[in-house]
């Protein structure tokens, strides 16, 4: 009931709200503004646009599976682009030139590892030489404990432990950063993360 709840973009953005920040405070430690104007940058599994502002250039472009959360991304930031499409796929690929980042936020652990693949072969693919790959992740912790227990009842099905992060993530791009950390409240430690900053190379 509350998994499919979650489709909703309304309730979605209410219950990820406590945490938005605490998700990104990786990705500002490295850029504490943001991306600069000028970067081309894509986020895949943009949900209702919950991170575009947040990542500061005028030169970005959203992605996600969902029409519904693609529709109140449009209407919550109507000067910037967003699509509906399978980030597995194509879809997003084509047309709008090299980008200098690919951005992906709670994204990789509803994907199987050939999916990841995938997503990050068109990411290999789209970014210019050098260009910059962030994801933030769920991780599954090895002991037993409440976080284990939250990765473990993620709507995600592919919560992964460090390690199979760390190797699947560096396949095709050269790790920069690799960062876990937790999300919480209340005085405890819940959710798990890990950020991962990778670079393309050649």
């Amino acid at each position: 009931m509350i998994l499919k709840l979650l489709e909703s973009p309304r309730i979605y953005s209410l219950w990820q709200a406590p945490f938005v920040s605490q998700k990104l405070v990786p990705f500002f430690k490295r850029r504490p503004t943001g991306f600069a104007q000028h970067e081309t940058v894509v986020e895949l599994g943009c949900g209702p646009g919950t991170n575009a502002s947040a990542l500061g250039t005028h030169s970005y472009e959203g992605w996600d599976l969902s029409p519904a959360y693609i529709l109140a991304a449009q209407v919550r930031h109507p000067h910037l682009k967003f699509g509906v499409a399978d980030v597995t796929t194509d879809a997003w690929v084509v047309g709008d030139g090299p980008r200098s980042a690919v951005f992906m936020n709670s994204l990789l652990h509803h994907l199987d590892d050939s999916q990841v693949d995938q997503v990050m072969d068109r990411a290999e693919r789209v970014l210019i030489s050098g260009g910059e790959i962030h994801v933030m992740d769920l991780v599954l912790p090895e002991s037993a404990g409440l976080s284990r227990l939250l990765a473990l009842s993620d709507r995600g099905q592919y919560p992964r432990s460090l390690s199979h992060w760390s190797r699947l993530l560096s396949r095709r791009f050269e790790t920069l950063d690799f960062e876990p950390y937790f999300l919480g409240g209340f005085g405890l430690r819940l959710w798990s993360m890990v950020y991962w900053r990778g670079v393309k190379r050649g």
